[in-house]
């Protein structure tokens, strides 16, 4: 769950990925990761002061750790090199829309 003015940003991005428990820990960290980046353009949300954790629980005990600042900056770089729009998307539109 999300809290604060980048609750909507950051739930459409998880629901958008299809973020649920089952899927592998590598992917939900890097979709929370996402959802944290998308949540930080809301108004009252700055940039700064990302804090992850991972939890597991083993029989009734729960364990965790939290991510060291250089994995949230790996996480941060590979959000950055991702691209889901196509490197040609003005041309394409523009066919579509028949704009020249």
């Amino acid at each position: 769950f999300a809290i604060g003015s980048g609750t909507t940003n950051a739930t459409v991005s998880m629901y958008f990925r299809g973020q649920d428990y089952t899927m592998p820990l590598p992917k939900t960290a890097y979709q929370i990761y996402e959802a944290k980046a998308y949540a930080s353009v809301a108004p009252g949300v700055g940039p700064l002061g990302t804090e992850m954790m991972v939890l597991s629980s083993k029989d009734e005990s729960v364990d965790g750790r939290s991510l060291t600042q250089a994995e949230i900056d790996t996480l941060d770089a590979m959000w950055r090199a991702q691209s889901d729009l196509p490197s040609d998307l003005d041309r394409r539109v523009s066919a579509i829309l028949s704009v020249k």
